[in-house]
């Protein structure tokens, strides 16, 4: 959830957490399906506190064995 501070500036948004909307958050998950998929250009945003970030990590790995990494931005 997006909670903008100064309308038209981008980086006075604060992001809070889709589940506990009373805790800001700094993690985003976003899956976009292309063209071909059953699911055409559709997908979900969703921002996440720590807490729940470390719950979509365990559920990303018990269901695909997918670890986290560190990310060059």
């Amino acid at each position: 959830m997006k909670k903008v501070i100064v309308p038209f500036v981008r980086e006075e948004a604060q992001y809070f957490c889709d589940k506990h909307h009373d805790k800001v958050c700094f993690s985003e998950l976003k899956i976009i399906s292309w063209w071909g998929s059953g699911y055409d250009l559709n997908g979900i945003e969703i921002h996440l506190c720590d807490r729940c970030l470390t719950e979509m990590y365990d559920l990303l790995y018990k269901k695909f064995k997918i670890t986290r990494k560190e990310m060059e931005i």
